[in-house]
């Protein structure tokens, strides 16, 4: 199988200018642009621009897939817009999950897997970027939910793959709501491959979420002066970009990942330990739920007493091959009843009379035997 590159790249609540779609055409002879996006799949060859040189010059968000199994997330904002010291707590350079980086007046936050399994085979899916868009936003109002689902993934394969974390190290701070994931959230975690039972166990940490009212903000927006009032409606209608968030940054009414305690409460080593114990929890239900189902079958199949029997000859008799094989499945669950009652000698004289009576149906025999009767 050929190897196959797809990169995205999105702006955010902006279009891009005459000049700068122009410029972005230019970027490859096959790609695909609009005035909101640029998109370039390879089969056989790379993409022959810096993805953060082009997403520090036109654009907002960046996606990358390849079929070995690597992924790329990545978002640009003001770099006076998110404050850094929050998002240290999440990122680690040397594990390339969750990492940013200044680019002149811009951070570049990214988030990166390259999967252990190596191979996705065909991707047919390339639409992953618009389901993601709504985290972009999420991120600029101080919802760093995303970047706790990365320090799980980075801790998710055990401690033992990472140079990082330790089981004495310290979750981050850990966001509201970790247990009521937006659709955004939910894809996130499905493209990132984010172990499901731990997020279950780290969610139980999380605190519920206060957002500021409605009579704040209302009280926050009297309180501007009239010289501020015009000048946030000069930029409104010049186009600014980010205008609503740095408005409410001015009223301070953000509600910036700064709030949240400096780090969490639990370590990686208990996070783990959680995941495992409800793993287990989980396997004794299935398994008690298996017995129970397979405890009301044999109960049913006992009510019917020698009318099993009877359709197992008739299905016997009807000399197809699927009726051969579905007469054997019935024999089986005879036995396994035999079994659990106690009568496995009576069920075993009628089985060899049965035999007896039909050993030249050879088809017959041969499905006997595929469930060792």
């Amino acid at each position: 199988m050929s190897e196959y590159q797809y990169y995205e790249f999105r702006t955010v609540n902006r279009q891009l200018t005459p000049a700068q779609r122009q410029a972005v055409d230019k970027l490859s002879s096959h790609g695909h642009t609009t005035s909101t996006s640029f998109s370039v799949d390879y089969s056989w060859g790379d993409f022959k621009h810096n993805p953060d040189d082009v997403l520090a010059r036109y654009f907002d968000a960046f996606f990358y897939i390849a079929n070995w199994g690597s992924v790329q997330l990545k978002f640009r904002y003001p770099k006076e817009l998110i404050d850094v010291r929050s998002l240290e707590p999440y990122c680690f350079e040397e594990e390339m999950v969750c990492d940013y980086s200044i680019v002149g007046n811009d951070l570049i936050l990214t988030f990166e897997v390259n999967s252990q399994a190596g191979d996705w085979g065909w991707i047919e899916d390339t639409t992953q970027l618009s389901d993601l868009l709504p985290l972009y936003d999420a991120i600029l109002q101080g919802d760093y939910r995303v970047l706790y689902l990365m320090w799980l993934r980075m801790i998710s394969d055990g401690i033992d793959y990472t140079e990082t974390v330790t089981e004495e190290t310290l979750e981050p701070p850990v966001p509201p709501k970790l247990d009521k994931l937006s659709s955004a959230l939910i894809a996130f975690v499905k493209l990132m491959e984010i172990d499901e039972t731990l997020l279950a166990a780290a969610a139980k940490g999380a605190a519920p979420a206060t957002p500021a009212s409605q009579t704040d903000e209302a009280a926050a927006l009297a309180a501007l002066s009239p010289e501020e009032c015009i000048d946030f409606l000069q930029r409104l209608l010049a186009g600014e970009t980010h205008l609503a968030h740095k408005l409410k940054q001015h009223m301070e009414l953000t509600a910036p990942a700064t709030g949240y305690s400096s780090t969490g409460t639990r370590t990686a080593g208990q996070l783990l330990a959680a995941r495992e114990a409800i793993k287990q929890r989980q396997a004794k239900a299935a398994a008690a739920a298996a017995e129970a189902k397979r405890r009301a079958e044999m109960d049913a199949l006992a009510a019917r007493g020698d009318g099993v029997w009877q359709e197992v000859e008739a299905l016997v008799q009807d000399t197809k091959t699927a009726e051969y094989r579905q007469a054997a499945k019935l024999l089986f669950r005879l036995g396994e009843l035999a079994r659990s009652q106690g009568t496995t000698s009576q069920f075993m004289s009628r089985l060899d009379a049965l035999k007896a009576k039909y050993k030249r149906r050879t088809t017959f025999m041969r499905e006997l035997k595929s469930v060792q009767l």
